[in-house]
């Protein structure tokens, strides 16, 4: 019952506030840390990676070990609520949402060096729809079975994914470990992120991008790419690949659509975590 609660009002928090920090992100402590070992300790070896993914996973899990000790202390009450608010640092759909805003309504979309105004509106959508998974979905889910534990989790290796799977092929063996734990931790959260936004859009292309995605080189941001791209029926993907008959380049009017749908996961969510927290209750 806790977690239910406590993910509902790490939500809610999100919704209203963002990320509840500060000073520094945890996040970015993280990413201080990998920086440091990287730089003292980098060798391109499956070992050095291991090592690097379970030192950090050792200090951040202690730390979160800490913590947890330390609100056990505290009223039930008083213990949900400090833990939702630590919670809340781990999930960030206020921040997809209003970045995805801004490209949305604006008139003139911020545009890189050799990119069209069309691909910013190609690449907000597709950053919407896979962060949508690994920094809403994902944490929601971890935090909802183990506690502040399973986020922490979580966000250790997907952090330690994101900052070296997109090196060189000279980071590929240093990698490894954590891009293939990354996988598997997103194994379920982007094909339910991707359910999830065919279920908003009444279900079309419910089945299909399901067959689709073999088309995307990702094993598991092309699930939620795929299902708004049939969506919205435009071209996303790597290469602007089109999933569906009479599908179109992205424009603005999709993004606006695609902030519709992120207003929609949020109902969905904060419902079926209500409903969740009921049904334990009277259970």
């Amino acid at each position: 019952m806790s977690n239910v609660l406590v993910v509902l009002f790490a939500y809610v928090l999100d919704k209203l506030f963002g990320e509840l920090v500060s000073k520094k992100h945890p996040v970015v402590y993280m990413g201080e840390f990998i920086t440091w070992f990287q730089e003292n300790y980098y060798k391109n070896s499956v070992e050095r990676g291991l090592m690097l993914v379970v030192l950090l996973l050792l200090l951040a899990l202690g730390l979160t070990y800490s913590v947890v000790e330390y609100l056990s202390f505290l009223s039930p009450v008083f213990k949900i609520i400090l833990t939702g608010m630590i919670a809340s640092m781990f999930i960030s759909h206020k921040v997809l949402y209003d970045t995805l805003k801004v490209v949305a309504l604006s008139s003139e979309p911020q545009k890189r060096e050799n990119i069209s105004e069309d691909d910013v509106y190609k690449v907000a959508i597709e950053s919407y729809s896979e962060k949508l998974s690994s920094g809403v979905v994902a944490p929601l889910l971890y935090l909802l079975l183990f506690g502040l534990y399973g986020a922490v989790f979580y966000k250790v290796v997907n952090t330690l994914s994101l900052m070296t799977a997109h090196k060189t092929e000279n980071y590929n063996l240093f990698a490894s470990t954590s891009v293939k734990l990354d996988d598997w931790l997103n194994y379920i959260p982007s094909r339910a992120t991707a359910l999830l936004i065919a279920t908003l859009s009444s279900g079309r292309g419910f089945l299909k991008y399901f067959k689709d995605a073999q088309k995307h080189n990702t094993p598991n941001a092309r699930y939620p790419i795929i299902a708004m791209a049939v969506a919205l029926n435009v071209k996303l993907g790597k290469s602007s690949s089109c999933f569906t008959e009479g599908c179109t380049e992205v424009v603005q009017h999709d993004v606006l659509e695609a902030l519709r749908l992120s207003r929609g996961v949020d109902k969905v969510i904060i419902t079926a975590l209500t409903l969740l927290a009921g049904a334990v209750f009277f259970l």
